[in-house]
């Protein structure tokens, strides 16, 4: 019973770490993607 709380936690903060990492990535790709963008309109 000790040990139900404890895993619970353990994987909320597990799906947040993970929540947190693909957000972090699909921000680089916009950012890239806009970057590309300017860059391809200023040639």
């Amino acid at each position: 019973m000790v040990l139900r709380p404890i895993t619970a936690m353990l994987i909320l903060q597990l799906n947040v770490v993970v929540m947190n990492a693909l957000i972090g990535i699909y921000v680089i790709f916009i950012l890239k993607g806009l970057v590309l963008s300017t860059l391809v309109l200023k040639i």
